[in-house]
């Protein structure tokens, strides 16, 4: 009879365990995101090349976050700017920290990126380098406006001058000069999609511009009057960007001077002003 028991016993505790294992096993990965949520961990690690750089984030202003950089000075702190102990290394001067890019225009910015066509379903496709990698080359001589605002739902504008070159057919697909993206880059403004735990993402135009700060224009040349489509293996190719994300490019140009690594008064930890990047 104690036998018997004892072996019921052992069953309803491995049962138990059992149950308990299951239940742990079948968490989902984004249950990490969640306040209260079960026991479990899920570790990712990622070496790849594109982690050796940040991510863009279109609601940080990087103009003002590279005149706070750039004018730290060694005996004040922020009066004096350039090349007290932070340096362009690019121009070499305070060429950018005069220059800043209108925040929220949209441009067209060639870029040595290298474009691949496949043939998809019938229907050809672009593929393209990583444009956010800052190692590769821009040609700001090769950047043009496009007289089009972008606020931060993603919805264009005319900024002012009357020369709008982004617009919008009747449905709503992105147009350049009036013609619609070639090679597989015509979408639409916006293209809302809800994931299962209710988020809202956009997948159009204005949400992916927003998102990453580029979005591949599908041409190699954009002359007004006369767009040029890219070709396989085009090596130089134009983006659509925002002027925010050409701002941020320029703060992979600041270093530490080399001869004044660790100057007097240099920013401490928790000395960023991030208020001021709203």
């Amino acid at each position: 009879m104690h036998k018997i028991n004892f072996f019921r016993i052992s069953c309803l505790l491995l049962f138990a365990v059992l149950i308990f294992f299951v239940n742990e096993s079948l968490s989902r990965d984004t249950d990490i995101y969640k306040i209260s949520t079960k026991q479990n961990c899920y570790t990712l690690m990622d070496n790849s090349g594109s982690m050796d750089f940040g991510v863009y984030e279109h609601t940080v202003d990087y103009g003002e976050m590279f005149d706070y950089l750039y004018c730290l000075d060694a005996d004040d702190g922020q009066t004096a700017c350039g090349k007290q102990y932070i340096y362009d290394t690019i121009v070499g001067w305070d060429y950018f920290y005069q220059n800043h890019y209108e925040r929220r225009k949209t441009y067209l910015l060639k870029g040595n990126i290298g474009v691949t066509l496949a043939n998809v379903d019938g229907e050809t496709m672009a593929f393209t380098g990583d444009a956010a990698d800052p190692e590769y080359l821009w040609y700001t001589s090769n950047l043009y406006d496009t007289h089009t605002m972008i606020d931060s739902t993603g919805n264009l504008s005319d900024d002012g001058t009357g020369l709008q070159r982004m617009t919008l057919d009747a449905e709503e697909h992105i147009l350049l000069d009036g013609n619609r993206l070639p090679l597989g880059q015509d979408i639409t403004l916006h293209d809302f999609i809800e994931l299962y735990d209710g988020t809202i993402v956009d997948n159009g135009f204005g949400g992916l511009l927003n998102a990453p700060g580029f979005y591949f224009s599908g041409y190699e040349g954009v002359t007004q009057g006369s767009l040029d489509a890219a070709e396989n293996g085009d090596s130089n190719i134009y983006f659509f960007i925002s002027g925010n994300w050409v701002n941020m490019q320029t703060m992979y140009n600041l270093h530490y001077v080399t001869n004044n690594p660790n100057p007097t008064g240099a920013a401490t930890e928790g000395a960023f002003p991030f208020s001021r990047l709203a």
